[in-house]
């Protein structure tokens, strides 16, 4: 990513969002980041490098909003879901696409009212979702942007559903489904599409946590014991015991990550007909936690440098 360009979208990003900044101080935080990644994880900036300028621009453009607090809330935001319940999620784009995302998959897949029950799920599954994401962008410049490349796999994979913009979903587009008990077959597949989305996101996230927590205990050498467990294991032992008490704080997250996991597949997939693919979700989930625990036993002293890393040390030199 060269200089010229990063500084175009710093430009960019200023007029779009009118911050009260210079285009310098956006550029180098861009610049910041991009250096972090260089010197400290040349493999992610090298497949970064190889994706086309769009896609560098809407990561870039999704770390900055981290980093500037860009989350937009409507009037409508903080209207009411479900007029009988009178239940209200968060104005957060998190929040409203996966109460949009589990609406549909509760009325249309199986068939089931927005029942006060229901609703509530929704809305701890949604404020637990939030919070793994707000954990990881305290954690770091290199937090962040991995974060938002999460964030934008995430837009693309909703774009596949039919959804092109996911910040813009209104969570009463379901309102007249509700009303009517019905819906087409086409926005039952949509339904099944997005819940798809939602739970591989959910998987990239958690994984990420576990990154976090094996870096830690690399750092502070309570590694080796989770090195030797075997794959099939690893996720039952990160669900009983903390190998490293100076990592608690990751420790812990991870660990509510894995229970948010489980308690969301049980209410995603139908334990009578979808049995299969919550195995197939669960079987996705180990591979990637057997992949974070793989990254984290090749990185050497120097690599492990980028968990943690404060901004300031990545300014233009």
């Amino acid at each position: 990513m060269d200089v010229r360009f990063l500084k175009s979208i710093s430009e960019a990003y200023v007029i779009d969002t009118e911050l009260n900044i210079t285009p310098e101080i956006v550029f180098n935080e861009v610049y910041g980041i991009v250096k972090l990644l260089r010197d400290y994880d040349l493999e992610l900036y090298n497949e970064l490098y190889e994706t086309t300028k769009l896609y560098q621009q809407r990561i870039i453009k999704g770390y900055l909003d981290q980093i500037y607090e860009q989350v937009k809330y409507t009037s409508e935001d903080e209207e009411i879901i479900n007029e009988e319940l009178a239940l209200t999620i968060a104005g957060a784009t998190v929040a409203k696409a996966i109460a949009y995302v589990l609406g549909l998959v509760t009325m249309l897949i199986f068939k089931r009212p927005l029942t006060k029950a229901v609703m509530a799920t929704i809305s701890f599954l949604g404020k637990g979702i939030e919070k793994l994401g707000q954990f990881l962008t305290r954690h770091g410049k290199y937090m962040q942007m991995r974060y938002s490349i999460i964030q934008e796999n995430s837009r693309k994979c909703f774009v596949k559903c039919g959804i092109d913009d996911p910040s813009k979903i209104s969570i009463f587009s379901y309102a007249s489904i509700r009303h009517t008990g019905s819906g087409t077959k086409e926005s039952a597949e949509q339904a099944k599409c997005l819940r798809d989305c939602y739970i591989e996101n959910l998987i990239e996230l958690i994984a990420l946590h576990m990154e976090c927590y094996f870096a830690c205990l690399k750092k502070t050498g309570g590694f080796e014991t989770l090195n030797k467990t075997d794959t099939d294991d690893l996720m039952k032992m990160i669900s009983s015991v903390n190998l490293g008490a100076s990592c608690e704080g990751f420790y812990n997250q991870a660990k509510e990550a894995l229970d948010l996991f489980y308690k969301t597949i049980e209410f995603v997939y139908d334990k009578e007909y979808d049995e299969d693919l919550r195995l197939e979700m669960v079987n996705k989930l180990r591979q990637k936690i057997y992949q974070a625990r793989q990254t984290i036993q090749r990185s050497d002293a120097r690599q492990l440098q980028r968990y943690g890393q404060k901004p300031e040390q990545f300014q233009q030199q």
